[in-house]
């Protein structure tokens, strides 16, 4: 199981939860209240990865390279009693809120500063409880969720007491000290205080790329024997990392030099200790708690419930003997989900309504203007019945009556041509429903159906090049296309092997958006919709968009 497959647990037994919820009393507000309360702890369910150390460790430097992208403002002094957390976002901003208040206010990353300092924010007198710094990257979207602690060693009483009340919170403790002076006061007497709360303590020795690799055994070996004096024989590992290296690797993706940054092994230790330790528990609570719900349940909830919540916890629980639940795949974690601006719309269809958007536009003056133009737009028979709404959308009222009257007039002598000629025969001509049929726009006469078309050829025939020139850029840069679309797209390039990459490309982006689908659902259910991403808000409109193509954009 790695973290996808842990979600969609999570997703199966919301399902079953909601089977519950459907079958109930609506006016029993008790059991409701129950079930909104398990709903919340799924939609809520977070890994909490406490940062502990004094300033100038490099921490945001680490959390830099953990989420693969360089957007924490390193070098700031957090001296204030700000707790920073670092969770996903849709985009990149900050939120503070505020202590004593329902308030909010979104900041850019780089103005965080301004709020978390003491320069700028002597003593806390703004009364920032958290600043919520939110980021999309993709290990946060899996479940975890950054905090960093107000730095060791701090003059100020209210950081210590602000760190101490977080503690409980913390699923885990990354404990980071550096190469330069290893293991301070400080960070001993962290370690003291909480070696005896259960919780895993991962201890990181950063900016290993400032020693030599000798000088870097010594440094390891000596806070080994200073984490004995603290844990006796059950010592937490102490990961040597460079975050410097480690970004870099990840934005070069240079697996090499990710592995010699150590920062790879810290990751897959983090990983392993959310699935094989919290999330295996947290599964387990969860499946109790649904037995407890359909023991009390009526009748009718429970019909075949059981039985799919046995087949749940047996997926969690019957594993080869000593196995463990495993992260991600090598292939997973060394090419990601496409990044958010991979999720837009897609972009043949935008190409198609921009062209589009940019003739009708033009089409109302001209038709005002220009009496041949009208002349020419009459012997077309207007606009096909797509277009015309778009078109009389776009028009004055005094627009669609110059650029319509004359092929009504000509229609209303049609019309009444054909129905003296029926008179004199004395019956109504079997052909009639076919004539009048033919009245319509034909393919080709519509002059935005024409626009259309060569829109669509060109953005087709331009992606295509982009493969040629560069696949691996064009990859990058790619939307997703949009099923009317996808059929097009991969006859244009006649290539199996790019083909099938579309696919896999495709693949990614569909299984992404289900799941924000699913996470939508929860979050309502739970009554957490507050909390959720831009994607999960949007997840429906997104899906019919690549299901369908964009609103104005009619498959040719």
């Amino acid at each position: 199981m790695d973290l996808r497959e842990y979600e969609h647990v999570k997703f199966a037994l919301a399902d079953i939860l909601r089977s519950v919820a459907n079958h109930s009393d609506p006016h029993d507000n008790k059991w409701h209240d129950r079930l909104r309360e398990t709903f919340a702890r799924l939609a809520d369910d977070r890994f909490n990865l406490a940062f502990i150390g004094r300033f100038s460790r490099g921490k945001s430097s680490l959390m830099n390279a953990l989420i693969g992208v360089d957007r924490l403002p390193v070098g700031i002094v957090p001296l204030t009693s700000v707790i920073t957390t670092v969770s996903y976002g849709s985009k990149d901003q900050a939120v503070l809120r505020f202590a004593e208040s329902m308030l909010s206010q979104e900041i850019p990353i780089g103005a965080l500063a301004e709020f978390v300092t003491q320069e700028r924010n002597p003593g806390n007198v703004k009364r920032i409880k958290v600043a919520e710094v939110q980021i999309r990257a993709e290990i946060l979207r899996r479940g975890f969720f950054f905090v960093d602690t107000p730095g060791l060693g701090s003059a100020i009483q209210a950081n210590t007491l602000t760190t101490e009340a977080f503690l409980p919170e913390a699923d885990a403790f990354l404990l980071v000290t550096s190469f330069e002076s290893p293991l301070s006061e400080e960070e001993v007497r962290f370690l003291r205080d909480v070696s005896s709360s259960a919780r895993r303590i991962f201890v990181v020795l950063n900016k290993q790329d400032t020693v030599s690799p000798q000088e870097r055994d010594e440094v390891v070996l000596f806070v080994q024997r200073q984490l004995q004096t603290v844990f006796a024989d059950e010592i937490p590992r102490v990961f040597p990392v460079s975050a410097r290296d480690g970004l870099q690797a990840k934005q070069a993706n240079n697996a090499p030099l990710l592995a010699e940054s150590g920062l790879s092994a810290l990751e897959e230790q983090l990983r392993a200790f959310l699935l094989n330790e919290k999330a295996v528990e947290f599964l387990r609570r969860t499946c109790d708690r649904l037995e407890n719900i359909l023991r009390d349940a009526q009748p009718a909830a429970k019909e075949g419930l059981s039985q799919r919540l046995a087949e749940v916890r047996r997926h969690i629980e019957t594993r080869p003997a000593g196995a463990r639940f495993q992260c991600e795949t090598r292939g997973d974690r060394d090419e990601p989900l496409p990044p958010l601006q991979q999720s837009r719309p897609c972009e043949i269809c935008v190409a198609i309504n921009d062209r589009l958007w940019d003739f009708m536009s033009r089409l109302p003056q001209r038709l005002i203007a220009d009496a041949g133009a009208r002349q020419q737009f009459t012997k077309n028979r207007g606009l096909c019945s797509h277009h015309a709404w778009q078109f009389e959308a776009m028009a004055s009222d005094y627009g669609v009556c110059m650029a319509y009257s004359e092929l009504l007039a000509r229609l209303a002598a049609w019309f009444r041509a054909e129905a003296a000629a029926a008179a004199q025969k004395q019956g109504i001509p079997e052909m009639i429903p076919a004539r009048v049929h033919a009245l319509l726009p034909v393919n080709g006469s519509c002059v935005l159906c024409e626009v259309h078309a060569r829109a669509e050829a060109e953005a087709l025939a331009a992606l295509a090049s982009r493969f040629v020139q560069n696949e691996q850029e064009a990859f990058a840069s790619l939307s997703a296309i949009c099923l009317p679309h996808f059929p097009k797209l991969a006859t244009m390039a006649n290539d199996a092997r790019l083909t099938l990459r579309l696919m896999e490309h495709q693949a990614k982006l569909f299984g992404r958006l289900s799941e924000d689908m699913q996470r939508h659902v929860l979050k309502f259910d739970a009554l957490r919709r507050g909390f959720e991403s831009q994607e999960e808000e949007n997840a429906g409109k997104r899906a019919v968009t690549l299901l369908a193509g964009l609103r104005n954009v009619r498959p040719a």
